[in-house]
This record gives C-alpha cells, sequence and structure tokens, in this order.
C-alpha cells in the first residue's frame, strides 16, 4: 500500500497561541478561519481531498448558536473529521448542548484543552491515518471491483458466446444421439418381428412423422413368374399376386412411370409420385433362389425440404429392413421345407424318430408317437424303464455307420435301422434316425415256412416209411391170425399172438409218425393230456433213452380244445428240449393235474438250468443256446404260439442248477357239450 503523503488539516475557529503554527515536519496543518462560512467552504473544497482531520473551536456565550450549528454541520457532511469545543467554563448545560446537538466529540474547558492537545491531537491523527487507510483500501477495492466487474462483464460475454455454440453443438449432438437411440430402437423392434404384416405396421410407425407419405407396399419375387404384394389397409394387411413380371430397379429413388402404372393395374386405383427402396436380399438369393428381389414403395406428397430428411431417414434404415425381410423369406422357406418333410415322414407306413446318443426322442412322425414329449424312445415307444435288448442305437453312434437290430416289444418284433446323423466338423456322432420296421408277420410266416417245410419233411419220410413197411406188417399180421386159428399148439398160438400185436404196435407207430406230420386242417376238438402223450411218447424213445423216465398222468379224462397234431408238437419240443438239456443220464418227469378249470401238464428235467439273464429270451424266435445244427430257435416260439391260439398259457416256473420245469395249462371244457356242438356243424 501506499504512504500517506497529505498532511492532515485542523481548522481552527479562536485564537490559540499555545497551538503550533504548522510546517512540512509537523504531522498537521492548522488553518485558522475567521467564521462558519469560511470553515464551511473549506469543508466542502476538501470533499475530495478528504485533508481536513479536525476541527477546533472556541466557544463563549455569544458566539455559541453559530458553533453549536457549524459543529452539527460538520457531523452531517463528514462524520469522519474529529469535532472539538473548547468554552471557558464547561458547565452540564453546556455540555450537554454540546452532546445532543453539536454531536461534539470533545467537549473541554480551555485549561483541559490547553493540557490534552497533544493527546488530543495525536489521537486525532491516528484516526485520520486510519481513515485515510481505510479510504484508500476502500478505493483500490472499488478500483479492483470495477477491474473484477469489467473482466466478470468480459467473461461472462466469452462464456455466453462460447455457451451458445456449445449450445448448438450439443443440440447437434442430441440430436445425433436420439436420431442413434431411435434407429437402434427400430432394429431391436425388427430382430423381433415374425412376419411382413409386423414389419410394414413397423415401417409405417417409425414414418409417422412424415406426414404426406402413404402406407408402405412391400412387392417381392420368390418364385419365377409370381410377384407377391403386401400392403396395409389401416392395422389390416392384404395379401395378392401377379403372374406377369415387375420392373424391378436397383436404386433408389422415385420410379418411371411404368412402376406407376404397374401399380394402377394392380390395385385398381392411380398412384401419384411413388418413391422406391430396394432391398439387397443377399441371404435368399445365396441360399435359396438366385433371381429373388424385393423392394418397399411408398406414394409420397412432401416437398423439396422434406424429401432430404426422409431419403436419409430411410437410407439409415434400409440395410436393417432388408435384413429382415431376407431372414422372413428365410424362415418361409424353412417351415415349407420342414412342413413338407414332417408329411413325408409322417406319409411312411414304419415309424421313425430321431433320437440323441442318450436315447431322447428328438423328432418323430406320427406312426411314432401323436405328440413329442422329449422322453426317452424306449419309455414312449416300448413303455419300458430301460433300453430295449438288441438296439442298435449304441453301435450306430459308437460306429458312425447303419446298424440294425430287432427288439421285441409285446407280441410284435420289430427290426430298427439307425442311421447315424453326420455334421460336417463335428467331433462325435450324437444324433442318430432310427426307422422301426415291424416284421412280426413275416417272422411268423417264416416260422410257419419253417414248420411246414420241416413236418413235410417227416410226413414224406412218414410216407415211405408207411408204404414200405404197412404191406409186410400187414401180410405179418394176418399170418399170424391165421396160423392160430390153424394150428393147436398152445406155445405157438402165444407167440403167434406176441407176433400179431407186436405188428399192429408197429402199424401204430407208424400211424401216429404220420399224424404227427400231417398238419390237420379240421377245426379243434376235444383231447387229453394222456392221449397225447401216448401218441408222441413212442416218437421220444430215441431222445429219452439215456435217461429214467417219471410220468404221472392224473388228469384222467379231463378234456381241452385243441388240434391234437399241434399239441403233439408241443409236447415234442417240450421233452425233447428237457432231454438235451440233460447232458448225463438224468430224470425226466412228466405229470398231468386238474386245479379248478385248468388242466396242468408239467415237465421237469435234471439238468443245468437256464441262466437268469436269458430266461426272458428264451421264447424269442430264433433264440438259442444249442449248437449250431442242434436247434433253429422255434421251438419254444411255436409251442408258445400254439398254445396261445387255444386259450392256454406256456411259462417257465422253475430253473436253477438242480433242474427246469415248464408248465402248460388248458382250461378245461365239458366234454359232452363239446362233442354236441361238433358233431351239429358236421352235420
Amino acid at each position: 500500500m501506499k504512504e500517506l503523503v497529505t498532511q492532515p488539516r485542523i481548522l481552527v475557529l479562536g485564537k490559540f497561541e499555545y497551538l503550533p503554527k504548522g510546517s512540512e515536519e509537523d504531522p498537521f496543518i492548522f488553518t485558522e478561519v475567521e467564521n462558519s462560512q469560511a470553515a464551511l467552504r473549506l469543508l466542502s473544497e476538501s470533499k475530495t481531498t478528504r485533508s481536513i482531520a479536525g476541527l477546533i473551536c472556541l466557544s463563549n456565550p455569544q458566539v455559541m448558536p453559530e458553533v453549536i450549528q457549524l459543529l452539527a454541520t460538520f457531523e452531517l457532511e463528514s462524520r469522519s473529521i474529529i469535532r472539538i469545543m473548547v468554552v471557558e467554563k464547561l458547565s452540564l448545560e453546556v455540555l450537554q448542548l454540546a452532546t445532543n446537538e453539536a454531536h461534539a466529540n470533545y467537549c473541554l474547558s480551555t485549561d483541559e484543552f490547553e493540557s490534552r492537545w497533544r493527546e488530543i491531537l495525536q489521537n486525532i491523527l491516528l484516526k485520520f491515518k486510519r481513515d485515510t487507510m481505510r479510504a484508500q483500501l476502500l478505493k483500490e477495492s472499488t478500483q479492483q471491483l470495477r477491474e473484477l466487474e469489467t473482466l466478470n462483464q468480459n467473461l461472462e460475454e466469452m462464456v455466453q458466446e462460447r455457451t451458445q455454440h456449445i449450445e448448438a453443438s450439443k443440440e447437434e449432438e442430441d440430436e445425433k444421439l436420439t436420431k442413434g437411440r431411435n434407429l437402434i430402437k427400430f432394429i431391436k423392434e425388427l430382430a423381433q418381428v415374425l412376419d411382413f404384416e409386423t414389419l410394414l405396421q413397423l415401417v409405417r410407425k417409425d414414418l409417422r412423422k412424415f406426414h404426406r407419405v402413404s402406407e408402405p407396399i412391400l412387392v417381392y419375387q420368390v418364385k419365377q413368374e409370381s410377384i407377391q404384394f403386401i400392403s396395409m389397409n389401416g392395422s389390416q394387411a392384404n395379401y395378392s399376386v401377379r403372374k406377369d413380371a415387375f420392373p424391378f430397379q436397383v436404386s433408389a429413388g422415385f420410379v418411371l412411370s411404368e412402376v406407376s402404372q404397374y401399380l394402377a393395374n394392380h390395385f385398381a386405383r392411380p398412384f401419384g409420385k411413388i418413391f422406391y427402396l430396394p432391398l439387397d436380399l443377399k441371404f435368399v438369393r445365396k441360399n435359396s433362389f438366385s433371381w429373388a428381389s424385393a423392394a418397399l414403395l411408398w406414394e409420397v406428397g412432401i416437398n423439396e425440404t422434406e424429401m432430404g430428411s426422409f431419403k436419409s431417414f430411410l437410407f439409415e434404415r434400409v440395410e436393417s429392413i432388408a435384413i429382415t425381410v431376407d431372414r422372413l423369406m428365410l424362415e418361409n422357406d424353412l417351415v415349407q421345407f420342414s412342413y413338407r418333410w414332417e408329411k413325408t415322414f409322417d406319409g411312411f407306413r414304419d415309424p421313425i424318430a430321431i433320437v440323441d446318443y442318450e436315447y431322447e426322442v428328438l423328432r418323430s412322425n406320427k406312426k411314432f408317437s401323436d405328440r413329442l414329449d422329449h422322453r426317452k424312445c424306449y419309455q414312449k415307444f416300448a413303455q419300458r424303464s430301460h433300453p430295449c435288448e438288441g438296439c442298435p442305437v449304441p453301435k450306430a453312434v459308437a460306429s458312425g455307420a447303419p446298424q440294425s437290430g430287432n427288439i421285441l416289444i409285446g407280441q410284435k418284433v420289430f427290426e430298427v435301422h439307425s442311421y447315424p446323423i453326420v455334421v460336417e466338423n463335428s467331433q462325435r456322432i450324437t444324433n442318430v434316425v432310427n426307422q422301426y420296421v415291424d416284421v412280426t408277420q413275416n417272422r411268423d410266416l417264416y416260422l410257419r415256412m419253417l414248420q411246414s417245410e420241416k413236418i413235410g419233411a417227416i410226413g414224406l419220410l412218414a410216407g415211405h416209411i408207411a408204404h414200405e413197411l404197412n404191406n409186410p406188417l400187414t401180410g405179418i399180421r394176418s399170418l399170424a391170425q391165421v396160423l392160430q386159428i390153424s394150428t393147436e399148439n398152445k406155445a405157438l398160438k402165444e407167440d403167434l399172438k406176441e407176433i400179431e400185436k407186436a405188428t399192429e404196435r408197429s402199424q401204430r407207430i407208424i400211424k401216429n409218425l404220420l399224424d404227427f406230420a400231417t398238419e390237420s386242417q379240421s377245426e379243434s376238438r376235444p383231447v387229453t393230456w394222456e392221449n397225447i402223450i401216448e401218441k408222441t411218447s413212442p416218437m421220444l424213445k430215441s431222445a429219452m433213452r439215456l435217461h429214467r423216465q417219471n410220468f404221472h398222468l392224473n388228469s384222467g379224462e379231463a378234456y381241452f380244445l385243441a388240434e391234437p397234431s399241434l399239441m403233439q408238437q408241443v409236447f415234442f419240443n417240450l421233452v425233447n428240449n428237457a432231454c438235451q438239456a440233460m447232458k448225463s443220464p438224468g430224470t425226466l418227469t412228466v405229470e398231468s393235474m386238474v386245479e379248478g378249470s385248468e388242466i396242468i401238464l408239467k415237465i421237469q428235467d435234471t439238468g443245468t438250468g437256464i441262466p437268469d439273464e436269458i430266461q426272458r429270451k428264451i421264447f424269442e424266435p430264433f433264440f438259442t443256446t444249442k449248437k449250431e445244427g442242434l436247434g433253429t430257435g422255434l421251438g419254444l416260439s411255436l409251442s408258445q404260439k400254439i398254445v396261445e391260439n387255444f386259450g392256454g398259457k406256456v411259462a417257465l416256473v422253475q430253473s436253477s442248477n438242480q433242474g427246469t420245469v415248464f408248465e402248460i395249462r388248458m382250461t378245461k371244457i365239458d366234454r359232452s357239450a363239446t362233442d354236441a356242438v361238433i358233431s351239429g356243424k358236421e352235420k
């Protein structure tokens, strides 16, 4: 801060001899004034410099009012000036006047002032310096404030200028950001579009700010010589087709009059200015139809000013719209392709299913199942809790080559063909196509054919045997009867009777063999187990010769309805199997009994038994554990089928290392009632 160079001035009204005259070395300049007017004039002149520090007035009763008025005026004009009133004699009245009316800082008697004037002047000097310093500070502060105001004003102008630029940039950026957000929203909505109708509604909604733009029209060609149109009528989509070629264009813009004429002919109304936006169908052309084309059309009536904004708006969205149209066309093509394949598979006679390596059904035709619920194939098709035995799926997955196998479902046999689905660049096979061919009828026919051929061969052999042996046996028997009549020798007669019995037994065996080998075409008739066993046992002598035979036939005259020759085959198969199961001499037990309404036949051997893991397979056709040439695997399956055809049941009731027991249960019938029915049919 600068040093103060102005000496403070003390105005003196009256005579004070002891006050110094004042010089450059003195801190004050004393100025004597003659009257109040002179003092006021100096006060007015010093307003700018503020050099007056004090006013000393010597008062007496004659000039008292003038002095009080002068002091009061100085108090009003500048309170910073120290005002001193000196009287010859100080009284309470004078003191009150000096304080209340003159507002003097000091009111002293002459004697007191004379003794204290240096102290008082020193205080005036200190106050003047403080006031001057304050004024200087105030002046400098004011100047700084003015400079700051000027600087602030300049800054405000600069900020305002820059703010205007920023606001303009911000508005521009906000506009770009809004456009970007709207475009992203439009693209997201396009991704959820599932049909052309929704697409056109979305395009129309996005263009609603352009008021003089009509509803969009989508025109596309997928099939040759077939142009398809989709237009909007409010919220309703209209689909139409034309056979003549449409003049597709490469570039966007206003189209030629021929397009307007084409649309007018098709929609039967005049068209104005048409804006054409081509859509690039990359994927459809690449994967399906190389000639595919598509475009969006609008009838527009906007001015040139809006046209630029309209074109820019469309060009920002044309690629996304084209991709959506491309996707919808591919999806439609895929749906039609899937529909055709589904109908093709549903038309197959055989059940077909696509399953994965964990047997889960991915797709199937209606022959396999009416609905798709992604269960395991063995649960859905076979109603089992575990994979079917003989299923070729694991082999097909492991080998990557087609495999086949046979599975049994109830009474039906299916030949399963598994074809692995090979995917390019795949590390492993995960899915296969299963074709289930019902071979039950074919197998039955094959079994019957084999059985017929076997029985036919036996019948041919039996016929030859009967032809070659019956004649000699008849001659021997006749001769024995004649000799019995002509001789009287008892011993010879007994021998001749034995010869006759032997020939009779031989002829009966030949007849039984012929009956066994000849399939009867007659209807079922009442039979007993004793009769069947009696006729069949002679043919099993060679098989039973090494084993002990226990026959306990307790069913007596209990009849059941069946064809005797077929039941002979059943008995023959079961006894023959029992004998073959006993590798060393054992015991064959045949037992018949009646339990309630059922006639039971049990055939037991003392062989090694049937292992648990194959017991459920023994009735399957062609399943056998015998060596090649010893069996075909048809005996038990044929026996089961024959017994079930006559309303009976055959089952394995026991099997262990001590032997095996098979049981046949047939329904007992009333012989007399059955004979009456049979005789009535014969009549």
